[in-house]
């Protein structure tokens, strides 16, 4: 595969697509502040909205930051790569 990729002028270094250090796994260029996550609750025929404690993890992912963040996703990526600093979003405001 590497020989392919050099044939065709494609630089591959595997290790550039890691954006974080070794062992630091978990780390995001944009992570959400005041996170907000709910769930839909059944009883018996009765449905109703409640507000679960989840950890940061569970809410810091792509789909979110797409819905918090449209079209500026590349904008956002671009400046992490120029600063290396994690940009903090509230959580429920869009851009």
């Amino acid at each position: 595969m590497h020989f392919v990729l050099n044939s065709l002028a494609i630089t591959n270094n595997v290790n550039s697509l890691q954006i974080t250090l070794p062992k630091q796994d978990g780390s995001n260029f944009v992570e959400f502040d005041n996170v907000k996550s709910y769930h839909i609750q059944n009883s018996g025929n009765k449905k109703r909205i409640v507000k679960t404690l989840t950890k940061k993890s569970r809410v810091n992912d792509i789909p979110n930051l797409y819905l918090h963040a449209g079209h500026l996703v590349g904008d956002l990526w671009e400046e992490f790569n120029k600063s290396k600093i994690t940009r903090k979003l509230d959580m429920g405001k869009l851009l």
